[in-house]
């Protein structure tokens, strides 16, 4: 199953893209009320897409939840706790 099929509801609408740059262009264009971002794209890393989001002025205050597919080993756990404590 699909982390938008696990999503979906009546209420909410889910707006999806495949790589971070669209990502960016998507939340820029459309703000979202949250983000539901895997690390693992195609054409840059999900951090340097957190990196982004938290750079823009615009974008900053919007929350984002990691998800991702692949396995979520020590070194990404860390990264993850540092980005995180970077953005406080």
């Amino acid at each position: 199953m699909s982390i938008k099929e696990l999503l979906d509801h009546d209420d909410i609408e889910i707006v999806t893209t495949g790589t971070g740059a669209g990502a960016l262009s998507t939340l820029r264009e459309n703000p979202c009320d949250c983000v539901v971002l895997d690390l693992r794209l195609p054409d840059m890393s999900g951090f340097d897409v957190l990196d982004s989001i938290r750079n823009d002025e615009e974008l900053s205050d919007v929350p984002v939840v990691v998800f991702t597919g692949g396995s979520f080993r020590s070194r990404k756990t860390r990264n993850c706790i540092r980005w995180r404590e970077a953005s406080w």
